[in-house]
């Protein structure tokens, strides 16, 4: 399969009350978690884009941005999936800025996945074992974009409803990779990040 990427920027980040795409929880001297995600994300996709709230670039990095403020991450997902579609791609990986312990084999694992899934299969994600999908560590087939494009014409703003649920493939974690999909939401988590990074 040809496999777009996208990391996920667009978002507010109101709790955090800075932008988190450029964070630096490793350190001042190391890249900002932009940097990082997109690392990740071009080791297992191409081409790759950074999804963007409207004129809101991140300069050095091909940019995607949302029709308008305030859709949330369902219109970053469809916006990239319009431009897989484009490029001839079969699905894209995605991956939010926020995810400082994610690593490589994981998103690899996803891919494999999706790739061995039903041929109607629209979606692969994550999802806790205690039934917490993670909708934007996933992989969206190009074909699910109608679905996407629907939910946001009526208003709806669920990623994970917005696919039938015959469609969509649950890929289970337990607990001892939780700390994969921990994200930062605000200075508390930020703390917590930067002194588990310091026990590591």
């Amino acid at each position: 399969m040809n496999i777009a990427g996208v990391v996920l920027a667009g978002g507010r980040s109101s709790r955090m009350g800075r932008d988190k795409a450029l964070l630096r929880p490793f350190g001042d001297s190391n890249p900002p978690m932009l940097a990082t995600t997109w690392r990740l994300v071009t080791q297992c996709a191409s081409p790759c884009w950074v999804s963007c709230a409207p004129g809101q670039p991140y300069a050095g990095y091909p940019c995607l941005f949302d029709d308008e403020k305030g859709q949330g991450p369902l219109s970053g997902v469809t916006v990239a999936l319009r431009s897989a579609r484009a490029a001839s791609c079969d699905a894209v990986l995605t991956l939010p800025c926020d995810l400082p312990f994610m690593d490589v084999d994981t998103l690899r694992a996803l891919l494999s996945a999706h790739d061995q899934s039903a041929t109607d299969n629209l979606v692969t994600m994550y999802s806790a074992s205690s039934g917490r999908a993670e909708t934007l560590v996933a992989v969206y087939a190009t074909a699910a974009l109608p679905f996407l494009e629907s939910a946001l014409s009526s208003g709806r703003r669920c990623l994970f409803q917005s696919i039938p649920a015959d469609k969509r493939q649950l890929l289970y974690y337990d607990e001892t990779c939780a700390q994969r999909f921990f994200n930062i939401n605000d200075a508390r988590d930020l703390a917590l990040v930067v002194t588990l990074l310091s026990q590591q």
